[in-house]
């Protein structure tokens, strides 16, 4: 399961339309609960205190979104027209996902550990579906491009189902985005 965190901070901007009218926007993003599997493999590093294991993951991902927006009307560039107009957009980008991550392992108990995690992953869009009712307002709407790499890192809580299968549910954050 994902989950887009929003910007910490809300942003604006002034629109301004033909013949001078402007409005003020104030947008409000939201994630979404979203999809995604890996399958990978890893190689254990014996005889090292930093990395306990190196790994190689495939998989595909799908992040959903929605922003709403409120825009009032600057009433010195167009008195008694439209004050307010409200309307948000929906967005899902469906990824096909390589990364590769260096390890460290403290172990919690016999079948359970912590997971701190630094890596690389490549990701490149194959689906993208946006909905977006700009109210007539020009709107630019920024999507990724289609190619995104990213440097993050990775805490997780890991547990052993069986002697080869281990599940770790995680958080992941960015460090670094190139797109």
């Amino acid at each position: 399961v994902t989950y887009m965190l929003p910007h910490l901070k809300k942003s604006s901007q002034r629109i301004s339309l033909p013949g001078g009218t402007a409005y003020d926007v104030a947008y409000n993003p939201s994630g979404r609960l979203g999809l995604g599997m890996e399958i990978g493999r890893f190689h254990v590093i014996d005889n090292s205190r930093l990395i306990s294991h190196v790994q190689l993951n495939v998989g595909i991902k799908v992040l959903h979104g929605i922003e709403r927006f409120e825009a009032t009307l600057d009433e010195e560039t167009n008195p008694g027209g439209t004050a307010f107009i409200s309307n948000e957009g929906v967005f899902s980008h469906a990824y096909t996902t390589m990364s590769f991550a260096a390890t460290n392992i403290q172990q919690l108990s016999r079948k359970g550990f912590l997971q701190n995690s630094i890596g690389i992953n490549g990701d490149y869009r194959i689906a993208s579906s946006v909905a977006y009712d700009k109210g007539g307002l020009p709107i630019e709407l920024a999507d990724p491009t289609r190619f995104i790499f990213q440097a993050h890192y990775s805490l997780g809580i890991g547990f052993k189902l069986a002697s080869n299968i281990l599940v770790v549910p995680s958080v992941e954050t960015p460090i670094l985005n190139i797109y």
